[in-house]
């Protein structure tokens, strides 16, 4: 009769099969049934037994299916390219045999994942653009102290959707209509229309833009009024270079 020692240390020899948790939670997105992803789990248990290629017998001694079954299971994970069968030479007796290959599944698993991670991106920074553009609406009217016009509302969409405008772009375009003291749409929309012609991206290249301006300006003063203290220049969007 086996002793108990004996009947716990066979358990600890038996081991585990290692199978991920993310596989687990997630094989029926990659269109496994229950019945195929136990039937994997079952050929990567004989795969960590040394054994690569169980017989169906052996499959279905483990299994409620019937050798039929566990056939179109194994058929149909091949033809979908979640394993497939490789066959193999072995060095010494030039003897080939045949292995099951979970590599497809894996990568089909890994190029999911990655699908997931990129839309769960793309969807947050979508979230992102929305609240900008609720904040952006939000601080037009701080700034002209009353809600917006139908009107005007539409035309900040349409830098927006249209002529594709950031909206960090937008609020810059609007602070300098406020320090001209020139606050009004017609204005910004003209700002942003010549900073789109100059080709000015970026807040930097047209704080650039804007010192080089007055630092010219600042020189043609001096050289014709020879003054030591030049009057500040603003920039008016609204007239030629």
């Amino acid at each position: 009769m086996q002793s108990e020692s004996q009947f716990l240390l066979e358990l600890f020899q038996e081991g585990s099969t290692a199978i991920s948790n993310l596989l687990l939670s997630h094989y029926k997105e990659l269109g496994l049934s229950d019945q195929e992803m136990m039937l994997i789990i079952h050929l990567l248990y004989f795969q960590e037994k040394g054994n690569l290629f169980p017989a169906v017998s052996e499959l279905e001694k483990r299994m409620t299916l019937n050798t039929e079954e566990i056939m179109r299971l194994l058929q149909r994970l091949v033809r979908q390219n979640y394993i497939r069968i490789d066959e193999k030479k072995d060095e010494i007796t030039e003897i080939l045999s045949e292995a099951y290959n979970l590599t497809p599944l894996y990568q089909k698993f890994i190029h999911w994942l990655i699908y997931q991670h990129q839309k769960q991106q793309m969807q947050t920074k979508q979230h992102e653009k929305e609240k900008e553009v609720i904040n952006i609406f939000q601080i037009f009217e701080q700034e002209f102290g009353r809600p917006l016009s139908p009107m005007e509302i539409e035309m900040i969409n349409t830098w927006i959707d249209q002529d594709h405008y950031s909206t960090e772009l937008i609020h810059y375009a609007l602070k300098e209509a406020v320090f001209s003291n020139k606050l009004s749409f017609r204005y910004i929309d003209r700002i942003l229309f010549e900073w789109q012609r100059k080709n000015l991206k970026t807040i930097d290249q047209i704080k650039l833009h804007i010192k080089n301006f007055r630092e010219k300006q600042t020189n043609y003063k001096y050289n014709k009024e020879k003054k030591d203290y030049p009057e500040f220049e603003f920039y008016n969007w609204l007239e030629e270079d």
